[in-house]
């Protein structure tokens, strides 16, 4: 999971399989959910933020 944030810099998150956590990303809040096979839902209130 690469996240983009307002500066530009990017960061990776490895999700394992349940896992779920918030991220703030510049003035975005970012929800990630991995939960099964190894497919992630994204919940993000800007696209632009998120890959």
């Amino acid at each position: 999971m690469l996240i983009m944030h307002d500066s530009g810099l990017k960061d990776s998150y490895p999700l394992r399989d349940g896992a779920s956590f918030e991220k703030n990303a510049g003035s975005y809040n970012i929800t990630l959910t991995d939960i099964q096979d190894g497919h992630v839902t994204a919940h993000v209130l800007d696209t632009k933020c998120f890959r």
